[in-house]
């Protein structure tokens, strides 16, 4: 009876564990509208599409500075980041902090890691 016991607190402890999991993942949706709120103003999803900053169409992967169709600042284009979830994570909680008064973006990043990790999930979906 105890080791059943035992086994049945284990299962129900796990399951628990997995659904606080499953609720912590980021969420998309919440990324859209992070998105709307402090990126869209000056960056567009469309490939080759230039606002005021660069397209964020495809950010995953690519090399900081890089696109062609955008006029960086020596500092972006001489950084040698690579846009992955932990680089963007950095760059949006502060992009000052991470590159220094060399950049032309103005904003002041997103403070709220659940909002960037949000944002951040959203981008890896809008290629």
């Amino acid at each position: 009876m105890a080791k059943q016991l035992a086994v049945l607190c284990t299962t129900f402890f796990t399951l628990m564990l997995c659904a606080g999991q499953t609720l912590a993942r980021p969420d998309i949706d919440a990324g859209k509208r992070e998105f709307r709120m402090s990126c869209q103003s000056c960056h567009s999803l469309k490939r080759g599409e230039v606002i005021q900053g660069p397209s964020l169409a495809g950010v995953f992967g690519r090399r900081a500075g890089s696109l062609a169709d955008f006029n960086y600042s020596e500092t972006m284009q001489n950084s040698k980041i690579i846009w992955t979830a932990d680089s963007l994570d950095t760059y949006l909680a502060s992009p000052l902090t991470m590159m220094g008064s060399g950049i032309d973006m103005v904003a002041h990043g997103v403070r709220d890691k659940d909002a960037r990790a949000d944002l951040i999930e959203f981008l890896k979906h809008s290629l």
